[in-house]
């Protein structure tokens, strides 16, 4: 599930808003009820703010739901 997620913001990163879209529909698939408050607990901790809030982001603009 975890792969799917971080796949979804690389495809953000390269612009590829549709496969982005379509891997976070996959994801959520697999895990209905992430959503990117649970993003945010997990994501926690990566020790630098930058790095953590492009990752959510991303995750934001793929279509990943608040929770």
């Amino acid at each position: 599930m975890y792969g799917y997620i971080l796949l979804a913001c690389t495809y953000v990163e390269l612009g590829r808003l549709d496969i982005a879209r379509a891997t976070i529909k996959t994801a959520l698939e697999v895990a209905p009820n992430y959503s990117l408050k649970e993003g945010a607990r997990i994501f926690a901790a990566y020790q630098n703010d930058e790095d953590r809030n492009r990752i959510l982001d991303g995750l934001r603009k793929a279509g990943l739901p608040e929770g």
